[in-house]
């Protein structure tokens, strides 16, 4: 894969995480149902209330994705070094 095109999937997943607001706990009232609207990412449905928590969340939660999956686009597996450390989402 071609340094262009990486950083062309990697601007794009961080574009698709817009701090924003969402429907939480089903339809909105305004369709009847009991949904709240929370501020947070759209993408993610994570509630994030300041400008600090936001670059928090693309730092912690996006950008290790981002990183996990052009290692496995661009190396086989059994290339991969074998490490003893347990790795686990956040």
């Amino acid at each position: 894969m071609d340094k262009a095109k990486i950083l062309h999937e990697a601007q794009a997943e961080l574009q698709r995480h817009v701090w924003g607001t969402y429907i939480d706990k089903g339809v909105s009232i305004a369709l009847g149902g009991d949904g709240i609207v929370t501020p947070g990412c759209e993408a993610c449905g994570k509630r994030i209330n300041t400008n600090s928590q936001y670059l928090r969340h693309l730092a912690e939660d996006v950008l290790p994705e981002i990183i996990e999956g052009v290692l496995s686009a661009t190396t086989a597996p059994s290339d991969l070094p074998q490490s003893s450390h347990s790795q686990h989402k956040i």
